[in-house]
């Protein structure tokens, strides 16, 4: 047995989202179930209803992890992973062994649409998000286009949220962070009210950070960076429940980076100036009664990276900007007196224009465009008597993809996706769940139209006919919840899945051209498995994921496939307001890759964390890889950061 593996057994981790947080020490509370609602489902069903094997992350959770950005909270989840090296923007999400072009991201429950090679998918500060969720596996019966690998959702803070915590309906929010990997420094500000009908919140944050220090001590040049985040909530009661949320948000991070950020300086890959900047502003109306909610959240958002090349000053350009709405109402209805029925029934609509620049003229590798996609869906969910739930789904979606020049051919379809979920409790405390379901992903601007030069001596060839992506995926899991005793309990989970995925779209490289075509079939299977025991003073936990893949017409694996990893957690509160823990990551050596690919080592890393919260302020410390590992993950090109000692402080007064 190998030493991390050893570890890893004896301090064993990772919790279920559905595990409840530890009480104050010295209470002797019963610990009592916890019921998660989700916000990906559109109709506030239990999330252990829900397929996917969902997780979700609250506000506390999130601050555990000392996090600004999306890996800080999900680095340590199962058949979850990030590629694209530690430099900001570069951020890519990997569910279940299906990449970022694969996921669909949300944020305040509308989409981040923006995709470009050598740049990330993630441009939030997560140093106030109040949630976020993740559903492995389809979702397009719900959500269309995208969902293929997987839903990524995340929710920021409003002013009733704080009012909520707090219990004041006046307040300011002072918070302050530094860490030593990259010598980072920041600071939020917030201030949030609550008046009558009216809730604003208004929050500024700024941050600054050096060269990012790597493991085992090399320095990775121009890693240094500067970001600003302003954002506002105001929230508006307009009548017995009836009420509407605005969000508006303006960041911004720059540095002078390579022109791939994902990769190491080179006379190809030269620095540049780069700027990405996101600004949105999102609505979200919602009327409730008795047994119907009614939400509409239309929005616009427009995500932004420049990039100006040192050498000459020659700037790039990435422009998107995505307008549209999500709309759905949700009716409770009871059909007999062993019989509840819960109906979603939504549209969608939404539009990416995409422009893209080279100094005055076009920028072939970022061809201008619109795609348009129209959406309607219906999920109803039955539920006989306390123990069986029912859940079919449908969506019907219309897609268009036009070059802004009009001398390529239009890229347009149709498609249904469905799906069928299951789950059933046979014994209290015990459930089992089964689904089936269908999910596509239509064909991107940047992959129908691309030209000109990808690499000196290498040109892109554009394939206006290419086919949309679709895939299937069965799944079948299990979850068990075991009380021993009033103060402890058990909780396990385990979901084995597999994907047959059909039309993927592939970058081809040879020697001269580049071009994207359609792989013919595509296999992914796999599970991920976890346990908990849970006691008043403390928890311990352990989990598993595991993702094999197969291209078919080549009977090799695919490239990127990550890692099978082990991750843990063990954590301790036996002071008043005290947690004090460890996270635990343990990746596998991946040699199941193609002919001519580079596979990668065993990698162990660990963190050790401890809070201090009060009702009004609170201290937080991590050390992130704190045995300073020194490894590239699989699919990345740059090693991870090195020993970092992060510190956050916060007062609300």
């Amino acid at each position: 047995m190998t030493r991390p593996f050893a570890a890893l057994i004896a301090i064993s981790m990772t919790a279920s989202p559905l595990f409840p947080t530890l009480p104050a020490a010295g209470s002797e509370s019963v610990l009592e179930p916890v019921v998660v609602t989700s916000d990906l489902d559109k109709q506030n069903t239990p999330i252990v209803q829900t397929p996917g094997n969902p997780l979700r992350r609250d506000r506390e959770q999130i601050k555990e992890k000392t996090a600004t950005d999306l890996s800080d909270v999900l680095n340590f989840e199962p058949n979850i992973d990030f590629t694209g090296g530690p430099r900001g923007a570069t951020e890519l999400p990997q569910i279940r062994g299906l990449g970022a072009d694969r996921i669909l991201i949300l944020e305040d429950g509308v989409r981040q649409n923006f995709q470009s090679g050598h740049t990330g998918r993630v441009f939030s500060d997560f140093s106030l998000m109040e949630n976020v969720e993740v559903v492995k596996g389809p979702w397009s019966s719900l959500y269309g286009s995208g969902a293929m690998g997987g839903v990524i959702s995340f929710r920021r803070s409003t002013a009733a949220d704080y009012v909520r915590r707090s219990g004041k309906r006046l307040g300011v929010e002072i918070g302050a962070e530094a860490a030593t990997a990259a010598d980072e420094y920041g600071g939020r500000l917030t201030a949030f009210a609550k008046t009558g009908l009216f809730e604003p919140l208004v929050s500024v944050r700024s941050a600054g950070a050096s060269d990012i220090r790597l493991g085992g001590g090399d320095t990775l040049e121009y890693s240094a960076s500067r970001d600003k985040d302003v954002y506002g909530s105001f929230g508006f009661e307009l009548g017995e429940g009836h009420h509407l949320t605005m969000k508006v948000n303006d960041r911004g991070e720059t540095g002078e980076t390579p022109l791939n950020p994902t990769t190491e300086t080179t006379a190809l890959n030269q620095l540049a100036d780069m700027r990405t900047r996101k600004q949105d502003a999102v609505f979200d109306y919602r009327r409730r009664t008795e047994t119907s909610d009614l939400q509409a959240k239309p929005y616009a958002r427009k995500t932004q990276v420049k990039k100006a090349r040192l050498s000459d000053g020659r700037t790039d350009t990435q422009t998107v900007e995505t307008v549209g709405i999500d709309a759905w109402n949700t009716t409770n209805w009871t059909l007999t007196e062993n019989v509840r029925a819960t109906t979603t029934l939504g549209f969608e609509v939404f539009q990416d224009t995409n422009k893209g620049a080279r100094g005055g003229g076009p920028l072939a590798s970022f061809p201008d465009g619109k795609s348009r996609q129209y959406g309607a869906y219906a999920q109803p969910s039955f539920t006989f008597g306390e123990a069986w739930t029912v859940t079919p789904g449908v969506r019907f979606d219309s897609y268009r993809n036009e070059d802004a020049t009009g001398a390529s051919p239009v890229n347009s379809g149709q498609r249904a996706s469905l799906k069928l979920h299951s789950s059933v409790e046979p014994v209290p405390g015990h459930l089992l769940s089964v689904g089936w379901g269908q999910a596509y992903n239509a064909p991107r601007l940047q992959d129908l139209y691309i030209t000109e030069m990808h690499f000196p001596g290498n040109f892109f060839v554009p394939n206006p006919n290419l086919r949309p992506e679709s895939a299937e995926t069965f799944e079948l899991g299990g979850q068990s919840r075991i009380n021993l005793g009033e103060t402890s309990l058990l909780q396990a989970s385990a979901t084995g899945f597999i994907t047959e995925a059909k039309d993927f779209i592939n970058r081809r490289v040879d020697p001269t051209t580049t071009v994207m075509e359609n792989l013919d079939r595509v296999r992914l299977a796999g599970f991920e498995a976890k346990a908990f025991y849970q006691s008043v003073r403390w928890g311990a936990g352990i989990s598993y994921g595991q993702v094999r893949s197969r291209n078919k017409g080549a009977n090799e694996p695919l490239a990127d496939t990550p890692a099978d990893t082990w991750t843990g957690k063990l954590e301790w509160a036996g002071f008043e307001g005290w947690a004090i823990g460890t996270d635990l990551k343990w990746l596998e050596k991946q040699a199941r890759v193609p002919a001519g690919t580079n596979g990668s080592p065993e990698a162990f890393t660990q963190d050790l964390y401890a809070a201090w919260t009060r009702p009004t302020h609170e201290i937080r410390f991590r050390a992130s890889n704190v045995h300073d590992r020194s490894y590239v993950k699989h699919g990345s090109m740059i090693k991870e950061v090195g020993r970092d000692l992060r510190l956050n402080v916060s007062y609300l007064f």
